[in-house]
Formats: structure tokens, sequence, C-alpha cells
């Protein structure tokens, strides 16, 4: 295990202690917290993969993707805060392991990263699908999620696979 993934798995449990204090919407906040989770772990794997793969352009698909994910985290972490919980800091594992494939793609290839980028993606497809479910979350929140991340999540995977095609 590396340090990095290690030292993730330690702050996550940690943070996952304090963040116990169960408040009125727990399974709300827990959905939100797993939800923040994987757009903390976007926004880190993204800007790996910006520093590796690409710049920091207008024009750069990744770019726009982590200021789409940088945008739906700061919503998350309001409307957390709004049912009474705490957001939480880290990505946990799931931002660890995706960082550690995304930060080996110069052995792995550029493709690789582009497919842990991609997975990823979808994986937030099925997390903003099951907060549309949660019944204690601002409609608010569902319509914006309706409206601008799933969307956004769905124009991400359509950016990476046209990244990926020249390089099959």
């Amino acid at each position: 295990m590396t340090v990095k993934l290690f030292r993730a798995l330690i702050l996550s449990t940690f943070f996952a202690a304090i963040a116990f204090a169960e408040t009125p919407h727990q399974n709300a906040v827990d959905a939100l917290n797993e939800l923040l989770r994987g757009q903390h772990a976007a926004v880190e794997t993204y800007t790996q993969a910006l520093e590796k793969l690409g710049g920091y352009s207008d024009a750069d698909p990744l770019f726009a993707a982590l200021l789409d994910h940088k945008a739906a985290a700061a919503a998350t972490i309001k409307e957390i805060t709004r049912l009474g919980g705490a957001a939480t800091p880290t990505s946990g594992v799931w931002g660890a392991w995706a960082q550690a494939v995304t930060g080996g793609a110069k052995l792995l290839g550029n493709k690789a990263a582009l497919k842990v980028l991609k997975e990823g993606e979808e994986h937030g497809i099925e997390e903003y699908e099951e907060i549309l479910n949660q019944g204690e979350v601002a409609s608010t929140f569902k319509e914006q999620t309706k409206t601008n991340f799933l969307p956004n999540q769905k124009k991400h995977i359509a950016a990476l696979d046209r990244l990926m095609t020249p390089l099959s």
C-alpha cells in the first residue's frame, strides 16, 4: 500500500468518524457525502490529468470537466450544510486509487488515465441518480442535478470517448 493511499484511508476514516454525529437527515447527508467524495476525486484526477495530458485552456475538455466538478462540489457542500451535516473534505479511497492510476499515465499510457476518468464519470451518474431518490434533498438541488450535473457527466463521458478514439 502506498503512503498516499494509506494516508487517504486514515483521513477518510477519521473524517467519517467526525461526520458520524447523526443529523435528522443523516441518510441524505451520507448520500451527498458519497457524491462529494466522488467530486473531490474528480477534481484531483482531472487536475493531475491536465498536468500530464493537456493544459489549462478553455478549449480543453478536461479543463471544462474540472471546472464543472468544482462547481458541483460547491453546490453539494452547500446542500450538506443546509441539511445540518458536515461535508467530507477528502475523496477517500476511490480518489487515492484514481490518482494513482492517473498519475501512472506515463507507465500505463494516456488511454488508461482517460479510462479512469471515464469510469469516475459513469460512477458519478449512478450517485446522482441515487440523490434524485433522496426525499430530504432540496428540490432545487435535485433540479440542478437534472439540468446541470447529470448532463455534464454525460458530456464529460462523450469528450473522454473522443479523446480516447485516436489512442486506440
